[in-house]
């Protein structure tokens, strides 16, 4: 039972990053932690509030927005999020 917690959970973490990624036309999550950390630096405002923009669209993407499992775990709908 735990494990499928912890893979949930890292699922959705790779999600997350890998839709700041996007913005960069990048799509690792390592690029996705760069990407957030450039934009906090810039403005640590507009990194929050694309950090919590991104947390919705994880938390919300497959109930909500119809996104299918290999969607959500790539962030496609994560991106829109932290666009905005």
């Amino acid at each position: 039972m735990t494990q499928v917690v912890d893979s949930h959970w890292r699922e959705a973490g790779s999600a997350w990053l890998k839709g700041f990624a996007q913005v960069a036309f990048l799509d690792r999550p390592v690029h996705g932690l760069l990407v957030i950390a450039a934009i906090a630096a810039l403005s640590p405002w507009s990194a929050a509030a694309a950090a919590f923009g991104a947390t919705l669209a994880v938390l919300l993407g497959r109930r909500f927005f119809a996104q299918n499992e290999w969607e959500w775990k790539e962030g496609f709908g994560t991106y829109d999020c932290v666009l905005l």
